[in-house]
């Protein structure tokens, strides 16, 4: 590294200037008030060495002072470019458990302090699955300061591992699915014409709230007995504004075949309600809402589920009606590992099945 360093006197003290090229460019760096020679020598010195490794290490100098909620800032304009505005508020949500980092100089952060963060997390009861979502955006946002920023070599994050929790939670343990009979007591019991079809659909063609709730008219082909989904309602900006946007997965991008009466229960409820002026099936402001009122209606009838509980009661069904599993990942727009491992268990209708091929086949 080619470097000079030059003492002078000012403003009552000494002034050490170090000049140092890089990338055919001179550039320096000073520091004033020492009242000996000496401890300006010592700074000097001690300066030059701190450059010499950033070069060998191929670090950005002029970006050294930069603290994590600078670089988060610089991070999330460029993540901005090609991410979901719900996956931005994600960011944002997880960042809020690092705050006590956000003032402090990147290359000073370090493993320890980061988790003494996830920490504070467990002490306040966060499941192992929600901070491991929480510390790999911080992750992904070191990364930027490792490549292209060049700001640290290794990032502090890492090494980091998050504590599973006590009880291993099982996947199946909270799904409700409704058997044939349930389903339709259900269904004959829901007053509103909107939240009827709505529950048939999620039930019989297995579509996510935020699907059913993006969907329109042209998706349902009446001909074909088919529903497309392509889109769904959610957020689309930092304001938390919905409309309609991408789906989960490229999974989910889909056509799903409708049994007759699903067929028919959509044509008959277009034919008896007007179409919105965007075309919208069922207009929902927001899929909270739409989710709190189907819970409240399931449960003013003496079901106390979700209406993904019917998604889970459609996948229930294929499965244990024998339909592979590849199929049904197809059919509900998720990945068969996930098939596999929420959907590979007994349910009442796979006992029953079960007994029956018992019987015919000895």
């Amino acid at each position: 590294m080619d470097y000079n360093i030059t003492y002078r006197d000012k403003d009552g003290g000494i002034q050490a200037i170090i000049s140092y090229k890089k990338n055919n460019a001179w550039k320096q760096k000073s520091k004033q008030g020492f009242k000996k020679k000496g401890d300006a020598k010592t700074w000097a010195q001690s300066t030059v060495d701190n450059l010499k490794e950033s070069f060998e290490a191929d670090i950005d100098i002029e970006m050294e002072g930069t603290t994590l909620e600078e670089l988060y800032n610089m991070a999330i304009k460029h993540f901005e470019l090609y991410l979901e505005a719900g996956t931005i508020l994600t960011y944002d949500e997880g960042m809020v458990h690092f705050a006590k980092l956000n003032k402090k100089v990147i290359a000073d952060i370090t493993s320890l302090e980061i988790q003494e963060c996830i920490d504070n997390m467990v002490k306040k009861g966060l499941k192992s699955r929600t901070i491991n979502g929480y510390v790999s955006k911080l992750k992904i946002v070191l990364d930027y300061a490792v490549e292209p920023h060049k700001i640290i070599r290794v990032n502090p994050a890492c090494s980091i591992k998050v504590p599973k929790d006590k009880e291993k939670k099982n996947r199946t343990a909270n799904i409700k699915a409704l058997n044939a009979d349930e389903l339709q007591d259900l269904i004959s019991k829901i007053e509103r014409d909107d939240l009827k079809m709505i529950s048939i659909i999620a039930s019989t063609a297995g579509l996510r709230i935020g699907e059913i709730v993006g969907l329109t008219w042209d998706c349902h082909n009446y001909q074909k007995s088919e529903l497309k989904v392509y889109r769904q309602w959610k957020v689309t900006n930092k304001n938390k504004d919905y409309g309609f946007g991408k789906v989960k997965t490229p999974n989910s991008v889909r056509t799903i075949p409708l049994s007759d009466a699903t067929n028919e229960a959509i044509k008959k409820y277009k034919d008896e309600h007007p179409i919105s002026i965007s075309s919208r099936i069922f207009p929902f402001g927001t899929t909270a809402n739409a989710k709190t009122t189907m819970r409240y209606n399931f449960n003013k009838v003496g079901y106390k589920i979700s209406i993904h509980d019917l998604r889970h009661t459609y996948a229930s069904r294929l499965v244990g009606n024998g339909v592979d599993f590849k199929t049904v990942a197809e059919l509900i727009g998720d990945t068969v590992q996930v098939v596999i491992d929420t959907y590979s268990h007994f349910t009442g209708d796979m006992m029953e099945n079960a007994k029956k091929a018992v019987n015919y086949i000895f």
